[in-house]
């Protein structure tokens, strides 16, 4: 299942003007991942606000939860529990929400407890909170080669960037039957009307538009570690994406000054340079295993490292790049040991956690996003992946054992460690490897899932 799951949807398929050919890198079919008729935002102002549920819905949804995972004592003890609550302070609860919830209209009312979940924990990023998911390989086997397809990914990365920044990336809409809604008519249709009335002209379809909020934190966010409660730090418009190799870390252009997709030729000779240049440094040097340390601890050497400038430095440009690409050089057949390494990264010093997410394609050409969670959720992640895996298996930018042409436009961030520091990273290295060993995986691979036969298990 790991390796042969795609990510692709149907009902966005015609929703939108793909580009198939490019006679210039300078021009919209390079520039752009597609031209949707209708713009990226434009259900957003008439969506409907998340209702809170009665205080007794509540307490029924938690107990029938409850129920599965405790003993028959301690179900007791939550039902006594949940009826003083009834009865005591939860009126009064369920008013101060419902006025919190009056006075933040141009928000949910989940979406603060949901940041403070997250920027509060204390917790270590991986294993606690950074999911993974993977690609499909390349259907031809050759394409599946590292350097070529994180080239292509790269790309395919920027191409939805753009398209997103100039909203001609498709609206996100869950079409309940697409042969009568997924139509030029519905497109037509929901354009015309003004925003704060197109989310009804699209029900009226019973196609229903989702929230896209989380969209713009896809790219240029870091989680910056903070005493008690994280920063999310999100940078605009970045030009330039980090590599890690072998522990290394890079700064590669992407988009030129003018914001133009830089040419396939020169991105893949960047990163052609890092894989034959790069060489492993001593691992204590390695600051990316910093990510994998409990929040606290972690502000506390970041705060250390940047009094020194050229840090400083540094910091700023992992800070505001656009993704981290990991290439790893594991290769594997070993599912296990797949996993442990896309959810864990070993002893982290190819990871960057904190990154809004990472991209990682190792040895064997196999591609996989893991993501800092806090500030979005799967939705936004899955889209980008759909559309990415599509464009790049479509459209091959550049071709395995292709010859070096471009011009690289790469810099190595450097990092002042002293001696204190080494060891503050061997130590979060041998801790997350102690942490890691609690874990066990096992995994199970089906090829014949079907939207009949996935339905029959729920």
């Amino acid at each position: 299942m790991l390796r042969n799951h795609a990510f692709a949807k149907s009902f966005q398929s015609s929703m939108i003007i793909s580009c198939r050919s490019f006679s210039s890198h300078s021009n919209d079919e390079y520039q752009f991942l597609q031209r949707s008729v209708i713009p990226t935002y434009h259900f957003q102002k008439s969506l409907r606000r998340l209702p809170i549920p009665k205080l007794e819905d509540s307490a029924r949804r938690y107990l029938n939860a409850a129920k599965a995972v405790v003993s028959d004592a301690e179900f007791k003890e939550s039902e006594d529990a949940v009826k003083e609550l009834l009865h005591k302070d939860g009126p009064e609860l369920q008013k101060e929400l419902r006025a919190y919830d009056k006075k933040n209209k141009h928000t949910s009312y989940i979406s603060e407890p949901w940041f403070d979940m997250y920027l509060k924990s204390r917790l270590p990023c991986p294993i606690n909170f950074n999911p993974f998911m993977m690609f499909a390989p390349e259907k031809d086997a050759s394409y599946n080669d590292q350097l070529s397809r994180a080239t292509n990914f790269a790309i395919s990365c920027a191409r939805f960037k753009k398209s997103l920044d100039a909203e001609v990336l498709a609206p996100e809409v869950f079409h309940m039957n697409p042969k009568k809604s997924d139509t030029d008519f519905f497109r037509t249709v929901c354009r015309l009307l003004p925003s704060n009335l197109s989310w009804f002209g699209a029900v009226a379809f019973k196609a229903f538009p989702l929230d896209m909020s989380q969209y713009s934190s896809l790219f240029g966010g870091n989680r910056i570690p903070a005493r008690n409660k994280d920063i999310l730090h999100n940078c605009k418009n970045p030009k330039h994406f980090m590599v890690m190799s072998k522990g290394n870390i890079y700064s590669v252009d992407l988009f030129d000054e003018q914001g133009n997709i830089l040419p396939p030729d020169d991105v893949h000779a960047s990163l052609a340079e890092i894989l034959k240049s790069s060489t492993a440094p001593d691992t204590n040097s390695c600051i990316g295993s910093l990510t994998t340390l409990e929040r606290d601890s972690w502000a506390d050497i970041r705060n250390e490292l940047i009094t020194n400038p050229k840090n400083h430095e540094s910091f700023r440009s992992i800070d505001d790049a656009l993704f981290v690409l990991c290439l790893d050089d594991l290769k594997t057949e070993d599912h296990g040991r797949l996993v442990q390494s896309l959810l864990c990264g070993d002893d982290g010093h190819n990871r960057w956690f904190d990154k809004c997410f990472q991209l990682i394609v190792d040895g064997n050409g196999q591609a996989t996003v893991n993501f800092e969670h806090s500030w979005g959720d799967g939705v936004a992640v899955l889209r980008l992946m759909e559309e990415t895996l599509r464009d790049t298996s479509t459209h091959h930018f550049v071709k395995p054992n292709q010859t070096v042409t471009g011009d690289p436009k790469v810099q190595k961030l450097e990092f002042e460690i002293n001696d204190s520091l080494k060891n503050k990273i061997k130590k979060a290295q041998e801790d997350h490897i102690d942490r890691c060993k609690d874990l066990q995986f096992a995994t199970v691979e089906y090829t014949n899932m079907t939207p009949c036969n996935s339905t029959c298990l729920l």
